[in-house]
């Protein structure tokens, strides 16, 4: 939530809705920044420093609703930042459906009173005020404190109660409430008072509250003032000066104490609030953004920074982008060279820097504390960590401190090596931890996701960490529990249940790589991807359940076959929506074992007995695979938690797998599974050949007729009976043919000669036996002559369409332009042709042809929603892992869509395409949409709906429609002039685009208008000649 400036009392609705038992929620409230939380109780970082926050519990009552209210009086501006969060959760792991589900919605709500009559403070100017009788609201004052400000003094006096000089209580609070501690500074005065701010805050409005503390029928009359000390970078003499008189009688003031009227004085008479102040050095640094909440920041010039004792010396850290607060501060500083024994302090704070660092005095501004850090010859390095950082400028001040016996402090001086970034997860998490960009509300921010047992805000913390001897066992159970599907495999093979046997085989080998995959440490192997491993895991254990109980039920083999691929797919699908789901698992088994429990019941109903029979079979095997598989489930929904899936996951694969070897049914002992069921009777087998053949003859000379696995082919060929063929003899075959032909040569069929054959038919001829008819057909004198199936041969078809009927009839320019279509080459978008026709090769001095053999390009239907540019589709192939020695894959490229919106100048409209990158080239090329779509042939832009616009905008030329710009007639005419070139009739203009079909139903539609006879014109001509003349 974003606050705004002339705000005074902000209210936050802390709303908690929740469905379930009761319970408690913490709200954590911080400005410029998320608030930093560690619910859990785990450890930072070394070197972290946690920035405090508000935090506020939430109890849930048995209304299931409560609303806490939180109000904030001045606070500051910018933005503010609400984090809550529940109890721990319970370990234990709960399939969806089975668990009562609590469900909490926390709704914040933001309620702000605006503050008027704001008294704007002006530097060294007085300004009296008056509280009057009966005043319920504070008096309300700001001043803005500009950049390079190194104290500020508030002074209060001339105070007066009902006109007299008495003692009159009143409270001043300085600065903006930011929910943090020492944010706002509180004085009460009982007459003239004044306090001391070292180091306000840079570019930003210091407000001033004044309350009185009499009664309500008191006038209080006050004069406040306010005076700044500036420092400003550059020479230190005159910081040396300034420094001095601060340090008189009292020291150096630490924020928050008081400073008598004399030292006040003394401070804003002094120089060091004159133009030519300088106390400070000023380094440049500079911001590179590397990523998302990924900054560093580069000091210009020299590597390292000098420091002196006598001045400070100043780095800005620029933290005011939005999402820099979604990161870590890291600040490393490493002292290189340094005078004797002297240590250099280093104050990291927000805001404005601290300018007054000393051995005792801490890191501290006017209204917050900063992070202190120091390098000595000792200890030449030292780091601070800052979790999510306020949003805003960070300053570092570094200055050199020598010990007291030195006298040569002021000619000290030291070499400090700093490095400074902002990365989203601190050391990327570690090597148990994963780092991950979170969105809520549009605002982005990082946070390490760990595991194997690891915790903490970098995943440091390893109280609770598995050792890497656990994490191996944990791998080893898990995978090496599913070799126990070896029996159920075994048991399926023996009893020919092959089906069964290649889904357990499935599940085996997924289940295994899935959770040799899934594991949080580092002992993993993932052979593929998760998301795929998971998937068909999942899979194979739901598909294994559904088999095994359609098995049992012993249905029929083809009901047995449809129901186990619709089980598949319907899974599948169930699968792809929800994988956690408990009706994914339910749905499957209780459909399968209603169908087996109502075929068992069926079956014994009949049968008048238990069903199956035996009672071995009940007391071996069916009571003992229930029992394990009951087990299993019991084991499976009750019994797993975080901390013990490994062995009790591993307890279900083991009990599933040996449950089903006991449940799988025998196979049928009275056929042989393993037979070929197909009898061979003999050597050639009677087909159906539904291809059309050429019409050929044949002419024979000789007798006999073709028999074929014992049939005879002859009836068959000529529509007769079999049993009339087979009723009549051999030796009659001469009388027959003639009959059937009417005359006495070949044989004939429904009118026309019948192909006389010289060998015996075969339903599938081989490559050997037609070479033997070959043969046969040469020795015997056969002729055969092979007439061509069409008259026209098939490439002429098209050219020979265009000539007859309707389309014959088309415009002669709409078939002019369908031919130059078709003779137009395809365009060169994904090949490149050669740069001539010969090409030299070493050796003779001859030329060789090139080849031009086009890249074949598919353009799909989408291809004509949008201007590709000429880019479809390619199909080819990639070699496996980019090595030439491996296998070769199918792959298809496809081009890269971008939805880009274009002007058209002739329509004056903006149109939203869907273009390739080549499109956007061309269209650069052509200087314009209009004049790449007029421009373009139909054979490179591959596009009906470009051709669909090219005759739109032809239209609109050739028309030269008023509705362009009608309130603007000489910027038409211009559009106009500027494409006239592409002017054509607009008799030829309505037929460019339009595809075949689209040109034959315009024809159609033109052919079907009745014209007006021309009798009936030339009479109503005739008859105005005649009134004209009458009228004459």
């Amino acid at each position: 939530m974003r606050l705004t400036g002339s705000q005074c009392l902000p209210t936050w609705t802390c709303l908690q809705l929740g469905l379930g038992a009761g319970g408690l929620s913490m709200c954590h409230i911080r400005f410029g920044a998320p608030p930093v939380i560690n619910p859990l109780g785990t450890q930072f970082p070394v070197n972290t420093s946690v920035p405090p926050s508000f935090s506020q519990t939430l109890t849930l009552d048995a209304a299931l609703q409560n609303s806490t209210f939180v109000n904030l009086t001045n606070p500051a501006a910018g933005d503010w930042f609400l984090a809550a969060h529940l109890p721990p959760a319970s370990s234990k792991i709960e399939m969806k459906g089975f668990s009562r589900s609590c469900s909490y919605i926390f709704q914040p709500d933001l309620f702000v009173l605006r503050q008027v009559d704001i008294v704007v403070l002006e530097p060294d100017v007085p300004v009296q005020q008056v509280l009057s009788k009966g005043a319920i609201r504070p008096l309300h004052a700001k001043i803005f404190v500009p950049e390079y400000t190194a104290g500020m003094r508030f002074e209060l006096g001339k105070c007066t109660e009902n006109g007299s000089a008495a003692a009159c209580p009143l409270r001043v609070t300085l600065g903006l409430a930011v929910l943090s501690w020492s944010s706002q500074k509180v004085l009460h005065c009982l007459e003239a008072c004044s306090i001391f701010l070292a180091s306000p805050p840079w570019g930003r409005w210091v407000w001033i509250t004044v309350e009185t503390l009499g009664g309500t029928n008191a006038s209080v009359s006050f004069e406040m003032a306010v005076f700044f000390i500036a420092c400003k970078p550059g020479d230190a003499a005159s910081f040396l000066g300034f420094y001095q008189s601060l340090k008189q009688d009292q020291g150096l003031p630490m924020p928050g104490d008081h400073l008598n009227s004399t030292l006040l004085a003394m401070g804003s008479s002094n120089n060091a609030s004159g133009p030519g102040n300088t106390c400070l050095r000023g380094q440049p640094v500079v911001r590179e953004e590397l990523d998302v909440a990924s900054v560093r920041f580069r000091i210009l010039g020299d590597s390292t920074v000098p420091v002196q004792s006598n001045i400070p010396t100043l780095l800005l850290l620029n933290l005011n982008s939005g999402m820099d607060s979604g990161g870590n501060l890291v600040l490393n500083l490493m002292l290189n060279q340094t005078s004797g024994n002297a240590t250099v302090l280093a104050c990291l704070s927000p805001t404005s820097p601290a300018l007054f660092l000393n051995g005792s005095g801490g890191c501290w501004t006017a209204f917050a504390q900063g992070y202190l850090l120091n390098v000595s010859m000792s200890s030449r390095e030292a780091a601070v960590i800052v979790p999510y950082p306020q949003t805003g400028s960070w300053y570092l001040s570094l200055k050199l401190l020598c010990p007291k016996e030195s006298e040569d402090c002021d000619q000290a001086q030291g070499q400090v090596a700093m490095l400074a970034y902002l990365t989203p997860c601190y050391d990327d998490c570690g090597t148990y931890g994963q780092c991950s960009l979170m969105r809520r509300h549009g605002y982005l921010y990082t946070g390490c996701i760990c595991k194997a047992g690891w915790a903490g805000w970098s995943c440091t913390d390893g109280t609770k960490a598995q050792s890497v001897g656990t994490q191996i066992l944990a791998t080893l159970l898990l995978t090496l529990s599913n070799l126990f599907f070896l029996p159920a495999i075994i048991v399926a093979l023996y009893h020919y249940h092959l089906v069964e046997a290649s889904v357990y085989t499935f599940t085996m080998f997924f289940s295994t790589f899935y959770h040799a995959c899934d594991q949080p440490g580092i002992a993993v192997m993932c052979i593929m991807d998760y998301d795929t491993l998971q998937f068909c895991d999942f899979l194979g254990s739901v598909v294994s359940i559904w088999v095994t109980i359609l098995c049992m039920a012993q249905v029929k083999k083809i009901l047995k076959y449809v129901l186990c691929m619709l089980g598949t797919l319907v899974i599948a699908m169930s699968l792809q929506l929800d994988r956690r789901g408990v009706w994914n698992m339910m749905a499957p088994c209780v459909f399968a074992l209603t169908v087996m429990a109502s075929i068992w019941v069926y079956r014994g109903i009949s049968q008048r007995h238990c069903y199956p029979p035996s009672w071995k079979r009940w007391v071996f095997f069916l009571f003992p695979g229930t029992s394990l598989a009951l087990v299993a489930i019991a084991v499976y929904t009750f019994m797993e938690t975080t901390e013990n899936y490994y062995y009790t996951h591993s307890i279900w694969h083991i009990l599933m797998a040996i449950s089903v070897a006991f449940l799988l049914p025998p196979g049928d002992k009275q056929k042989d599974p393993w037979a070929w069921s197909r009898k061979l009777l003999c050597h050639y087998q009677i087909c159906k050949n539904d291809q059309e053949e050429l019409y050929t003859e044949a002419f024979l000379e000789g007798k006999g007729i073709a028999r074929t696995c014992g049939r005879e082919f002859l009836p068959s060929l000529l529509g007769w009976p079999a049993g009339d063929a087979r009723a009549r003899p051999q030796e009659n075959y001469d009388q027959t043919a003639r009959k059937a032909t009417g005359r006495g040569g070949a044989l004939s069929r429904k009118g026309g000669p019948l192909p006389a054959l010289p060998f015996r038919l075969g339903c599938v001829p081989t490559r050997g036996r037609r070479k033997r008819r070959a043969a046969e057909a040469a020795t015997s004198g056969v002729d055969l002559r092979v007439m061509p199936l069409h008259k026209v041969p098939p490439r002429l078809w098209d050219s020979l369409r265009l000539q007859r009927g309707i389309l014959a009839r088309l415009p002669p320019h709409y078939l002019r332009a369908l031919r130059e279509d078709a003779a137009a080459p395809p365009p060169a978008v994904h090949w490149r042709p050669p740069a001539g026709e010969y090409v030299r090769r070493p050796g003779p001095l001859e030329g060789v042809r090139q080849q031009v053999v086009p890249v074949p390009v598919y353009f799909p239907p989408e291809s004509q929603e949008g201007l590709w540019g000429g880019e479809g589709w390619v199909e080819g192939y990639r070699y496996a892992h980019d090595d030439k020695l491996s296998r070769r894959l199918k792959k298809v490229w496809k081009p890269q869509i971008f939805n880009r919106e274009f002007y058209s100048e002739i329509l004056d409209k903006k149109l939203r395409i869907a273009v390739t990158m080549s499109t956007l080239e061309q269209i650069d090329k052509a200087f314009g949409f209009d004049f790449y779509i007029l421009k373009t042939p139909k054979s490179e832009l591959c596009s009906k709906l470009g051709m669909d616009l090219k005759r739109t905008l032809l239209l609109r030329l050739a028309r030269k429609d008023s509705s362009l710009h009608p309130d603007d007639p000489a910027k038409r005419e211009a559009v106009y002039n500027k494409y006239k070139e592409f002017v054509i009739p607009e008799e030829e203009a309505e037929w460019i685009g339009l595809s075949l079909e689209e040109a034959v139903e315009k024809q159609r539609v033109l052919e079907k208008k009745d014209p007006v006879p021309l009798f009936r014109v030339y009479a109503e001509e005739l008859i105005l000649q005649l009134q004209k003349q009458q009228k004459a």
